[in-house]
């Protein structure tokens, strides 16, 4: 097995996982996920490679790969952090095939992620995640991710 950057060739295969991503947040979700199209999730990749704020890392077993994470440098409003943080790093999107969750992968990349950061000299650290993903927020707190800032809803006709 390997950790490596991504390149441009990758780019099909990432589309492919993107989608099983949200495939799979729609099907835990209790709420409409509009899944964009090929070509949409295709472009949005495709920056990744073209800017220098963003990352790309994947994970091959057998040639395949079967994980990958991507992150970007993200202006953050004033009111969710300190000043001490000139600019922080939100994980847009982590995807690990289902048949690999469960033997530790996930843990491994995770601390994969964060020795990247570390080496960076990155402090400050955001995700977002489906409250209903237990799977990934069991794994985040392992790696002492923790909550600062919720986002609740209101369906329009839900009862009081």
């Amino acid at each position: 097995m390997e950790i490596r950057n991504s390149v441009i060739e990758d780019l099909d295969k990432l589309v492919e996982l993107r989608l099983k991503l949200w495939e799979y947040e729609k099907s835990i979700s209790d709420f409409n996920i509009l899944i964009p199209n090929v070509l949409e999730v295709k472009k949005e990749l495709q920056e990744f490679y073209e800017d220098n704020n963003k990352k790309i890392f994947v994970l091959e077993n057998n040639s395949q790969i079967i994980w990958f994470i991507y992150w970007m440098i993200e202006n953050t409003p004033s009111y969710l952090c300190t000043d001490e943080y000139d600019k922080t790093w939100y994980i847009e999107a982590v995807f690990l095939e289902q048949s690999f969750r469960w033997q530790w992968f996930g843990d491994k990349l995770i601390k994969y992620m964060l020795d990247w950061f570390d080496s960076n000299n990155i402090k400050f650290i955001q995700l977002g995640v489906l409250a209903s993903n237990v799977w990934a927020i069991e794994t985040y707190k392992r790696h002492w991710f923790e909550v600062f800032y919720c986002k609740m809803k209101k369906v329009k006709n839900s009862k009081n």
